[in-house]
C-alpha cells in the first residue's frame, strides 16, 4: 500500500498537527492550541521531512510558545525560519578560540537574546534545562530574571553575532574528535 507524502495530503496536516499537539499536551499537563494563522502556515508548508517533520515542528512550537495559543511565529518552517533570522544577532568566534570559550559565548548570547528565558534558551540550543543550569553555574553567571535586564558578557575575543545557534553547535560538534564530549554535547559514538 502506497501512502502519498504529506505535501500531497494537505487536508491531513491540521488533523495530524492537532493529534500531535494533543499527545504533547497530555504528556506535559498543559493545554495549548494553534491559532488560525498557524494552521494556514502548516498547510502551506511542503513538508520535505513528511510526518516526522510535522511532529517535530509541533513539539518545538509547544515548547517555545509563551502562552496557550501557538501562533505562526513559533513555527520553525524552512523559509519562515530563514526570514526571522534576519532580526537575530550573529555570534562570530575567532579562529583559535577554545571550544569552552565558544560554548560559553554561544550559551550566554542565546540566553541574552531570549531575555533570560532559560527554558527557551535550552530548547533552542538542544540541551536539557539541567545542562543549561549546570553550565551557567560553571560560568559563575548569576541566573538573570526573565525580563532581559541582565547583560552577560562574552569572553575576550568573541564577538556576539549569532543568527541561529544550531549551526554553531553543529560546527562545535564537528571540530571535536569523535567519541569526545563537548561540555554536554557528544560527537561520534557514545
Amino acid at each position: 500500500m502506497r501512502l502519498p507524502p504529506l505535501r500531497e495530503r494537505r487536508e491531513d496536516v491540521q488533523l495530524l498537527a492537532d493529534h500531535f499537539l494533543r499527545e504533547i499536551c497530555e504528556a506535559e499537563g498543559q493545554l495549548k492550541r494553534f491559532a488560525p494563522a498557524a494552521y494556514a502556515a502548516l498547510q502551506a508548508h511542503d513538508w520535505p521531512g513528511n510526518v516526522r517533520e510535522l511532529r517535530n515542528v509541533v513539539q518545538r512550537a509547544y515548547v517555545m510558545a509563551r502562552d496557550s495559543v501557538i501562533t505562526d511565529s513559533w513555527l520553525e518552517l524552512g523559509s519562515t525560519k530563514a526570514a526571522r533570522q534576519e532580526d537575530v544577532p550573529l555570534l562570530s568566534i575567532s579562529v583559535g578560540t577554545s571550544i569552552a570559550e565558544a560554548e560559553r559565548a554561544l550559551i550566554l548570547a542565546t540566553l541574552e537574546h531570549y531575555e533570560g528565558q532559560k527554558e527557551r534558551t535550552a530548547a533552542v540550543l538542544g540541551v536539557s534545562l539541567k545542562t543549561l543550569y549546570n553550565r551557567l553555574k560553571e560560568y559563575s553567571v548569576d541566573l538573570p530574571p526573565s525580563n532581559g535586564t541582565a547583560e552577560p558578557t562574552p569572553p575576550h575575543g568573541v564577538l556576539l553575532q549569532c543568527p541561529d545557534p544550531e549551526p554553531a553547535v553543529a560546527f562545535a560538534r564537528s571540530v571535536v574528535l569523535p567519541g569526545t564530549r563537548l561540555a554536554g554535547l557528544t560527537h561520534g559514538r557514545r
